[in-house]
């Protein structure tokens, strides 16, 4: 599962262990914006999990942050744009 996917599909997601680069700063989006928790470098992400689950009101708002943040038809507005450019010449 992709971050973009997580978002779109507005699930609450734990990320851990993100690759230098794109993964680091998606990672860094998510927790900003509060969709997700970002495990720390030698964190255990079982505890990130345990702590969601045993945290319903915590769970419910980082579904909500998260839905808020994706953008389930992105792949559509690009087919779209890039079909119109196309028609276009």
């Amino acid at each position: 599962l992709t971050v973009a996917e997580g978002l779109a599909k507005g699930v609450a997601l734990v990320l851990h262990s993100a690759i230098p680069g794109q993964e680091e700063k998606n990672a860094d989006f998510v927790a900003r914006h509060d969709a997700g928790v970002k495990v720390p470098r030698g964190g255990r992400v079982a505890d990130a999990v345990f702590d969601c689950l045993n945290n319903l009101a915590r769970l419910h708002q980082l579904r909500e942050r998260s839905g808020a943040c994706g953008r389930p038809r992105a792949a559509f507005a690009v087919a779209h744009a890039a079909f119109t450019e196309t028609a276009a010449r």
